[in-house]
This record gives structure tokens, sequence and C-alpha cells, in this order.
């Protein structure tokens, strides 16, 4: 699931339209509805989940374009590190990450906020049945990105153009290939280009200079109906329907 192109910054909402190079933008997305789910109070900014296929398609400038015409005189104050923490609503990161019914495959304690210190609200043993509800992803450190030169990028129907002014700062891994990102002051959903992990990147003008630093809390309830929030480890829990469940490492 993706987080949204709205933001609640601060008691602000503001429209967010940024893409990484200045090529004209083919389709507007639609506004999406901020969501009231969570809040994890001042000092956060809190994103709402926006649907598939929001992302506007960018048009690659041509490469004999004169590098004067893009952005390569941006100052570095046009490229502000993003305010941290911060909070995406509603989501389920990952490739194949649903919510429903899942088995505890230890004792996990269930808080009442989805905040380290929240009061405990019930406690699910190994092997108990939980239904999850929801999940806020919270971004701790967000990643750095930098280019050593200009950087055309060309996935499906994407174009993007980076030059040695840019700053990305990855957010957050959706799935099926895409992310969200913090470029040039705003968040905004694109492909996942680059390699976060210690693989090398396709193209040597990206430089991965900081890995971003997530975690994912989760909202279950119990056969009781009550409910609480727990922060996602591996092998926490699995689901029992799933093709690509292992079941629960042996104690």
């Amino acid at each position: 699931m993706r987080p949204s192109a709205n933001v609640l910054w601060l008691g602000v909402v503001i429209s967010l339209s940024c893409a990484p190079s200045e090529a004209p933008v083919s389709a507007k997305p639609e506004e999406p509805h901020i969501s009231t789910t969570a809040s994890p109070g001042p000092g956060f900014s809190t994103f709402s989940p926006v649907g598939s296929g929001s992302s506007p398609t960018q048009d690659l400038p041509p490469d004999s374009a004169p590098l004067n015409t893009l952005r390569d005189s941006l100052s570095v104050a046009d490229n502000p590190e993003p305010k941290i923490p911060m909070v995406f609503l509603d989501v389920c990161p990952g490739e194949i990450c649903t919510f429903g019914t899942v088995i505890a495959c230890e004792s996990i304690s269930l808080v009442s906020e989805p905040r380290p210190g929240a009061p405990i609200v019930f406690t699910a043993n190994r092997l108990d049945t939980l239904v999850t509800i929801t999940g806020n992803q919270v971004v701790e450190q967000a990643g750095k990105i930098i280019f050593r030169d200009t950087v055309r990028v060309r996935e499906y129907t994407t174009r993007y153009l980076f030059t040695p002014s840019d700053t990305l700062f990855p957010l957050s891994y959706d799935g099926e290939g895409e992310g969200t990102w913090f470029f040039h002051g705003r968040v905004k959903s694109g492909v996942w280009f680059f390699h976060e992990r210690d693989t090398p990147q396709d193209d040597p003008g990206i430089v991965m200079v900081r890995k971003r630093i997530t975690d994912w809390w989760v909202k279950a309830s119990n056969a009781d109906g009550k409910e609480g929030w727990f922060k996602f480890a591996p092998m926490i829990f699995v689901d029992p329907e799933s093709t690509f469940a292992d079941s629960c490492p042996s104690k």
C-alpha cells in the first residue's frame, strides 16, 4: 500500500505534486482522503494512504536538452532534509502484505498507542490468533541519495532526470517496485529505481550515502474484541492462509 500524496504537517494540509524533473506532468492525481487514524502526537508529520497508480508519469527531456534548462542551479537550500519522525498511516508495506488473521509466534504485548512506552492493553500468547486491522510506518531516519552526474531514469512508463544539484530522500518502500521519497521539500511516490542494500547501483552516478530507518506499528484485535498496537519484528507472526508464510519457528 502506498502512503499519501497529501500531508498533515503540524496542523497544515499541503497539496503535494512534486516530481524529480521539470518535465511536464501528464496527469494530476486525485486528492486522497486525509486519515485521522491514530495520530502519533505533536512533532510528527502524518500521511494517509493513496491508491495505486496515483503517481504522474514524467516525460524525460531529450538527451540533447541543455543542462541549464533543467534543475542545475538549485542551491542546497532547495534540497532540505525532511522533518523527522514522519508517520505514514494505514500502511501495509512490502510485496504481499495484507491485513487479516495471523498467528502469534511469540508473546506479544499490545499497547494503547503506536509508540514505545504506551500502556499495555492485553498480551497475546504464542500461537494465539490475532486479526490485524491497520498499520503505521514511522520513518525514524530518511535515506539520502546524491547524484555524481546527470542521471536519466527510464522505468516502464516513468521518466525522471536528476542532476548533481539534486538530493533525494527515500522514506518508505511501498511494494511492487514503488516507494515514497522526499524531494525538493515535498513528498512524492514513484518508481524505486535505486538499491538500498549493498548492491551496486545500476547507474554509477547514483550514490546512497545514508540508509533509511523505519518502524512498522500494527493494530490488531483478539478473540475478545480488545484492540492494541505492537511493533513489527521478523517472524513475530505468520499468516495461516499465505502460501508464502513459514510456520512459527520452534522454541
